[in-house]
């Protein structure tokens, strides 16, 4: 989420990325390894969507090096791989932590998405159990239903903070909230909210398209894409979130006035 704001400092104040916006594509590219390594599954999602929104759509990146420096991407991770794989870092079952978390786990999420659409929770249950996975799927089920039981619920929401008690009485894998912003206001608020939230989501991607804005372009493709899993709608995280996007208005605002 921070590249944004690194690429707006570094294209506006800085005389080496005009110069050198090759050593600035490595750099990101490095950025974007480093968060692989801290296991973060959404954070190393949202900046790997966020790099290679930025370095195709960038003028300041010369395209003909693109192909080269994903490829050099890949082969840092894949040493990195190695040199882990046969380090310390090694578990009883002879895979890496951050394999396991970042690859394995994966696959297993992936998965287990057709088990819970098709099958029964306690299957699900069982599975994601034994592989050591989330719940995320079944979650976001969970509050489509909840969501879906009478007109009421389906256009005004079911609100807000009253996820757990209502998927306590229904189903067997519950939480707090629903883990993906989008469904946690279809939820809480109902479909006329969820519809304006898609509808403003909408107005900034084709405003900021327009204005050839790649910063704001890539942060909101970033932090709203759709499928990734986030915090509660209210929660600090978010909240920080939502205030660097205020930021990215205001900035946006004041150098049109200037």
């Amino acid at each position: 989420m921070c590249m944004p704001l690194v690429h707006i400092y570094l294209k506006n104040y800085t005389k080496i990325f005009k110069k050198n916006n090759f050593l600035i594509t490595i750099v990101m590219m490095i950025f974007v390894t480093a968060i692989f390594f801290t296991g973060e599954r959404r954070s190393f999602l949202a900046s790997f969507l966020l790099m290679f929104f930025f370095l195709p759509n960038n003028s300041l990146i010369n395209k003909k090096n693109f192909i080269f420096i994903t490829v050099v991407f890949f082969l840092i991770i894949y040493f990195a791989f190695y040199k882990i794989s046969t380090d310390k870092f090694i578990i009883k079952n002879n895979e890496n932590k951050i394999i396991e978390r970042m690859i394995t786990n994966t696959i297993y999420i992936v998965e287990s998405i057709p088990i819970a659409l098709n099958k029964s929770q306690e299957e699900y249950y069982d599975f994601i159990k034994k592989k050591k996975i989330g719940d995320w799927i079944i979650l976001y089920s969970n509050a489509i239903s909840l969501s879906s039981e009478n007109l009421k619920t389906i256009f005004l929401g079911s609100g807000y903070k009253t996820f757990k008690n209502k998927c306590s009485k229904k189903f067997i894998i519950c939480s707090n909230h629903p883990h993906n912003m989008y469904i946690e206001i279809y939820y809480s608020f109902g479909l006329l909210v969820f519809f304006l939230w898609c509808a403003l989501i909408f107005f900034f991607i084709f405003y900021f398209h327009k204005k050839k804005n790649i910063e704001m372009l890539g942060y909101i493709v970033s932090f709203f894409f759709p499928i990734l899993p986030s915090g509660s709608i209210l929660s600090f995280n978010l909240q920080f979130y939502f205030s660097i996007f205020l930021g990215f208005l205001l900035v946006n605002f004041f150098l049109k006035t200037k």
